[in-house]
């Protein structure tokens, strides 16, 4: 079977986490095929509407769709909240970002300091936290971003990103995970989604084995939120979903202009996912977000 993924490093080790996993129930072989995205190719930086919301998936998918590749893996957070394929998520690493710098913490970053990110969002919760320091717009991949610390006092990336490229601890900077509470995630950071098509009953039951329940119901309720909202990931929109003995989702609508943030939780039964979210969702629109994501779809 063949399995399709981006070409980027870190595609390609989340690709071979997943191969191996997948390998211990199956006796068939697994060959994978890189296929380039639009986001792999995009010189530019990304916007919040549709025409970036699938620039890293899309291509895949349309492999996957005529049968070219069996199935595919993608950051789940790339993963559009309307889906047309069949999505497996496997355990799910850290959904923090975490902060690189050759200073401790965001506290310990003097005023007027430069921090970096390529995220609406990280940009935006990180002024409402640090308003006296100035957020850089960055792109790029990892190793690329990292380059940038010779002239910021720090960047802003996806902690498990940076776990499993094994770059955590390594080199001359502090890495910090920062409090997800405070710093609220995107929707699917940390995981993965594995997917297929709809009418592979074969690759289905394949893909059940690798499936995580407790990050399924999260992400699940995660992604439920930004399809009530009607947001995508270049959003400045956080939310992060929980499962301990109970269901916590919390949330923030950050507005970039006014940097006004509307922050909210909930917290249920984990059968009661979807329940919570669309509530969620109400409360924050009738608190006054609406006008924001109204404002910036």
């Amino acid at each position: 079977m063949i399995c399709g993924t981006r070409g980027s490093l870190l595609a390609k080790v989340q690709t071979d986490h997943v191969v191996k996993l997948l390998s211990a129930f199956t006796k068939e072989d697994i060959f994978t095929k890189v296929v380039q995205t639009s986001g792999d190719a995009y010189p530019g930086n990304f916007g919040t509407g549709d025409a970036t919301k699938r620039m890293f998936t899309k291509e895949i998918d349309k492999a996957l769709d005529v049968g070219e590749i069996d199935f595919a893996v993608h950051s789940l957070k790339d993963v559009s909240v309307n889906y047309c394929f069949h999505i497996a998520v496997p355990k799910r690493a850290s959904p923090c970002d975490a902060l690189v710098s050759p200073y401790s913490s965001l506290a310990n970053i003097p005023g007027g300091g430069k921090i970096g990110t390529g995220s609406l969002r990280r940009m935006t919760e990180m002024r409402r936290l640090r308003p006296d320091v100035s957020v850089v717009p960055i792109r790029g991949n990892v190793d690329t971003r990292l380059k940038k610390l010779d002239v910021l006092d720090g960047i802003i990336l996806a902690e498990a990103g940076l776990r499993r490229l094994g770059k955590w601890g390594h080199g001359p900077f502090n890495y910090t995970a920062i409090d997800p509470v405070s710093f609220i995630p995107c929707a699917g950071q940390g995981a993965l989604a594995v997917v297929c098509r709809l009418d592979d009953k074969k690759m289905i039951n394949l893909l059940e084995h690798i499936q995580d329940k407790k990050a399924a119901i999260e992400t699940s309720a995660e992604r439920l939120f930004m399809k009530e909202v009607g947001g995508s990931c270049h959003l400045p929109i956080g939310v992060w979903a929980s499962l301990d003995k109970t269901l916590t989702i919390r949330c923030a609508i950050n507005d970039p202009d006014s940097m006004q943030s509307f922050r909210g939780s909930i917290d249920g039964g984990a059968k009661q996912k979807d329940m919570l979210a669309k509530s969620l969702v109400n409360d924050m629109m009738s608190s006054g977000a609406k006008e924001i994501v109204r404002k910036l779809q």
